[in-house]
């Protein structure tokens, strides 16, 4: 995956957008970015432009995992 300016992790920006985001799949449904945590390392989540969050009704979360490929694989 390209370079996506992706920031240090810091954790007093958890829940924050860590990088710049990517837009994919079939008519553009998903969104990748890395997220600050309270841990050590960004944690990578897929969002998803067709299902909204039932709280906040923004793009619902659908995949998290520690590598872009990892949280974007299958999609």
């Amino acid at each position: 995956m390209e370079t996506m300016n992706l920031q240090r992790n810091d954790y007093n920006l958890a829940g924050l957008i860590a990088s710049d985001y990517h837009v994919f799949g079939e008519r553009n449904r998903y969104i990748l970015a890395a997220v600050h945590t309270r841990f050590e390392d960004v944690t990578w989540m897929v969002f998803d432009a067709e299902q909204a969050d039932e709280i906040l009704g923004t793009p619902k979360i659908i995949r998290q995992d520690r590598t872009p490929e990892l949280a974007a694989k299958g999609l």
